[in-house]
């Protein structure tokens, strides 16, 4: 019975570990150059101004509370853009994403808040 636990715990550790690399990771990317995107994605990072980046996934439970919340940040900025990690991977992938749901504020071609998980509506929309 002890064997089980040994297994047990082994398998929350890792999985704590994760969450600690995903998490520096993603502080790690703060003050760093924006990654050049293609189409409209570039079209904003291209005069400076302050664009809002949400990256989702449609499977992802604790990005369900936060998309409705975008949406309608969507409609009153054209510069929040609302990203599926599975339809465009290359974008997610240049931005260093690691988990969903993941918040990220360029503003003046730099990175300047890499937010991780769910968000309240009172710090996206001080964010922007």
């Amino acid at each position: 019975m002890t064997v089980v636990w040994y297994i047990l715990a082994g398998i929350i550790g890792i999985f704590a570990i994760f969450q600690i690399i995903i998490a520096l990771k993603s502080k790690m990317q703060k003050n760093k150059p924006a990654p050049q995107l293609q189409r409209h994605y570039g079209e904003a990072l291209k005069d400076n101004a302050a664009a809002l980046f949400y990256f989702y996934s449609p499977g992802c439970r604790a990005c369900t509370p936060m998309t409705p919340l975008i949406e309608r940040m969507r409609k009153d900025n054209p510069r929040v853009f609302k990203i599926d990690v599975s339809k465009e991977m290359s974008v997610a992938k240049s931005f260093g994403i690691m988990a969903t749901p993941s918040t990220i504020l360029v503003q003046d071609g730099i990175i300047k808040e890499f937010l991780l998980g769910p968000q309240s509506e009172y710090k996206l929309s001080n964010l922007i």
